[in-house]
């Protein structure tokens, strides 16, 4: 069986935002829970399709990790995770194409 990279970070961030969904504070509006439930769920799906690059996706792991740390997510932090869910899905400038672009039009 082989599975790629894009699939297996795509079922991290599944299980992590799983992890995630109970620990939203009351101070967190349920329309606020909801564009970042589906921010996440953006980035999970082009993960596992291979749409985005899974290098850059540091930033919105440190603040997912840092959102969760202390089991209580605030509406600070929601629109943390959703501003870098939402700078993942901004088309990059000046990036090469992976190699296997190339071979492949």
């Amino acid at each position: 069986m082989s599975i790629g990279v894009g699939k297996l970070l795509s079922m991290l961030i599944d299980t992590t935002h799983s992890d995630m969904k109970p620990m939203y504070a009351a101070d967190v509006p349920p329309t606020k829970r909801a564009q970042v439930d589906a921010a996440i769920d953006r980035i999970s799906h082009d993960l596992a399709t291979d749409k985005i690059a899974y290098v850059k996706l540091e930033p919105l792991l440190t603040t997912m990790r840092d959102a969760m740390s202390d089991k209580h997510i605030t509406n600070r932090e929601a629109d943390q995770l959703l501003a870098k869910s939402e700078e993942k899905r901004k088309p990059a400038k000046n990036v090469r194409p992976s190699p296997g672009a190339r071979r492949h039009p």
